[in-house]
């Protein structure tokens, strides 16, 4: 890793450290109270878990290089062409479009 000072090496470990910890928290919520939300909003949630179990693997990646002291850019643009998209669905399904306006 390029000339980081050791508490910035922290800084930065640490808060990939807690994003990985947190997005797989949340993954696991969001599958575990998929069946207790309405049925009209279901696919959200799931899509939610999807979105969280995906990022909660790249972060952990992203975290895993930053301790070897690399670092692949190609995990931040790969969780984020994955995600975006998953995002985008998820709000026309909360917002409650119409599928002939969806389309």
């Amino acid at each position: 890793m390029t000339g980081l000072v050791t508490s910035n090496h922290d800084l930065v470990y640490n808060a990939l450290s807690f994003a990985t910890a947190t997005l797989g928290i949340a993954f696991v919520y969001f599958l575990v109270s998929r069946n207790r939300v309405s049925p009209a909003y279901r696919s959200a949630v799931t899509m939610s878990a999807m979105i969280c179990g995906i990022a909660a693997y790249h972060y952990w990646r992203m975290f895993s290089n930053f301790a070897e002291g690399t670092w692949n850019e190609g995990y931040r643009y790969a969780d984020w062409l994955l995600t975006v998209p998953l995002l985008v669905a998820e709000l026309v399904v909360v917002s409650g479009v119409s599928k002939a306006v969806a389309k």
